[in-house]
């Protein structure tokens, strides 16, 4: 049962150097004195940065990191077998899209796995 320990000890190292690699990199967005990148990007604003609190996502982090990352690996895996199965023998070229039965297929597991991921 020692392994299960190690197991909880790396899902939570793992989620929160994830979670310190991405609060790092959002640094601009999260300062609201960066009015260049909020009027370039204006749709994208996010007005409740000031609501973050580090301490909740570091909590969310620790505990649930693997299980996400398995999962979503396993989504996009999945998903990719489908489509790969469902376009055999089909090729997709800029001028010749995927169509029909096919399209749907395609975009209905994509949207399966989005909807699953989120």
């Amino acid at each position: 049962m020692w392994w299960l320990v190690y197991l909880l000890l790396l899902n939570a190292a793992l989620g929160l150097a994830a979670l310190e690699w991405a609060w790092k990199k959002l640094a601009p967005v999260r300062d609201p004195a960066n009015e260049n990148l909020h009027k370039k990007y204006y749709g994208f604003r996010r007005l409740d940065v000031a609501k973050w609190k580090k301490m909740r996502f570091q909590i969310g982090a620790a505990t649930t990191f693997l299980p996400k990352l398995i999962g979503f690996i396993l989504v996009i895996f999945v998903t990719g077998v489908l489509t790969k199965l469902v376009t055999l023998g089909v090729t997709v070229t800029e001028e010749r899209p995927l169509t029909g039965w096919r399209s749907k297929a395609v975009n209905f597991f994509i949207y399966v796995g989005a909807s699953v991921l989120l």
